[in-house]
């Protein structure tokens, strides 16, 4: 009885391991087919971006289907981009506004103000963003179009916005269309914060059996934690740097320039990768 149980044991045992030697090699085989690319580097870097116009070349252009799903990212890139100008008026007869330029906001733009930076507005972008009412819309135009928001753009490097803002309102019109369709070039120009970990899979078009996995991980200090788990089976590492942020500070930092920022993760990264 004993040995009868024993024997069983072993059977259960020995089909267990060549289970688990058969997913082993299934494993090997599949890494063996794939090459792993690991984008890094801090935030704002344009890491997303590189990921978006690899996809594009690879895996071709978007469908109308997933354009559609970007109308919804692009206005709400608008809209949050004008309210990061911060024209706020502070009281009815005194307007100190372009708050970290410390710059005059000319009282004509109050009402426009009012309405941009009103948290009932925001509320409603928020839930609704791809419908931006026609009011709103107006008030923005108004906003950008006047002179002292140009200059204060010329200084855009010393508070945080998008660097497609600019491409963005110049498009005011066209983005707020009840027609709108996102352009390649719309797409490209979004911006989602990266928060976790992004891949992107497409065969080589010369050896369609060799699988590339494009692997996009968030660059804010908050996310570096997440590499450690991403270094395992790399091929390549792309480390990605703006060499034009070379004037602008961190968004989670203000006292630290982002250019300096890319040399520290660069060398952490090679560091956690054991290329160093």
């Amino acid at each position: 009885m004993g040995s009868s149980s024993s024997k069983n044991r072993d059977t259960e045992g020995k089909a267990r391991s060549a289970r688990i030697d058969e997913e082993l090699r299934q494993s090997k085989a599949v890494l063996r087919d794939e090459v792993k690319l690991l984008l890094v580097g801090p935030g704002e870097s344009g890491k997303s971006t590189i990921l978006k116009q690899i996809s594009l070349a690879y895996r071709g252009e978007c469908s109308e289907a997933e354009r559609q799903r970007y109308v919804e990212i692009v206005r709400s890139n608008v809209y949050h981009n004008m309210r990061l100008i911060k024209v706020k008026p502070m009281s009815k007869d005194v307007i100190t506004g372009y708050i970290e330029l410390e710059i005059i906001v000319p009282y004509e733009l109050l009402a426009a103000a009012t309405l941009v930076m009103d948290q009932e507005t925001l509320h409603d972008v928020v839930d609704d963003p791809s419908s931006l009412c026609e009011e709103l819309v107006s008030a923005m135009s108004k906003i950008w179009e006047h002179e002292e928001t140009r200059r204060v753009m010329q200084r855009s490097n010393e508070f945080q916005i998008s660097d497609s803002a600019a491409y963005f309102f110049d498009s005011l019109p066209r983005l707020t269309s009840p027609t709108y369709l996102p352009t390649t070039d719309d797409i490209l120009r979004t911006r989602v914060r990266s928060i976790g970990i992004t891949e992107v899979i497409f065969p080589l078009p010369q050896t369609p059996s060799t699988r590339v996995r494009v692997v996009d991980v968030g660059g804010q200090r908050s996310e570096r934690k997440k590499w450690i788990n991403c270094f395992e089976n790399v091929n390549v590492l792309l480390f990605v740097a703006a060499v034009s942020e070379y004037d602008q500070k961190l968004f989670e930092d203000k006292s630290t320039n982002r250019l300096e920022e890319s040399f520290v993760v660069i060398m952490s990264a090679l560091r956690s990768s054991g290329l160093a």
